[in-house]
């Protein structure tokens, strides 16, 4: 469920938006018309028309589409969020530090390459970014996409897995080395070193 909305792209408001400004006038509007009634006075009877003509302005201005959001919700379960769990080089992540992970997604015959980061509980994704929900909750944005003939399909897939396993790896590494950590304080040994 979405509890906010960034602005739309397109300028007009978003539908999270407008229900919190037709809520406000709303509530406006029910105190002004409760304020004519008491005997309040033709300014009250105003503010009340107003009000109610504001609420509708609101509801008629709002976006409804929300293929004009600047991001999309993929939620639980989606495929990118499977994408993210299952990919082969997983077990390879930094345990201590937070980096970008880097998945592939296989649909329709293109391999996409996506990098999902870690946002706190007050950030909203970037725009073109999808929304994953989780624990935490993931920006997913694209990084490469390209449409594979079936039979080239096995080599582009191998091929894009080690592209993502790659920049994992460097984003892990920037992320210990951003901290001051190395893999040798974490108690990681590289292969061959004596013990």
């Amino acid at each position: 469920m979405e509890t906010y909305a960034p602005p739309s792209p397109t300028g007009r408001l978003t539908p999270i938006q407008a229900l919190r400004g037709a809520s406000l006038l709303g509530a406006a509007t029910v105190v002004c018309t409760a304020a004519a009634l008491l005997g309040g006075g033709a300014v009250y009877v105003v503010l009340a028309v107003a009000g109610a003509a504001a609420t509708a302005l609101v509801f008629h201005y709002a976006d409804a589409h929300p293929d004009d959001r600047a991001w999309e919700i993929a939620g639980d379960g989606g495929p990118l969020a499977e994408a993210r769990e299952r990919r082969p080089h997983r077990g390879l992540a930094d345990p201590v530090a937070i980096h970008t992970d880097y998945a592939v997604l296989a649909e329709d015959g293109r391999i996409a390459i996506y990098a999902f980061d870690v946002l706190t509980a007050s950030e909203d994704p970037q725009d073109g970014a999808m929304l994953v929900m989780g624990r935490p909750r993931h920006q997913a944005t694209r990084v490469r996409q390209e449409t594979v003939a079936p039979a080239d399909r096995g080599a582009r897939l191998l091929r894009a897995q080690e592209y993502a396993a790659q920049h994992e790896a460097r984003a892990a590494a920037d992320a210990r080395g951003a901290m001051g950590v190395t893999r040798g304080a974490m108690g990681v040994r590289p292969r061959g070193a004596p013990k």
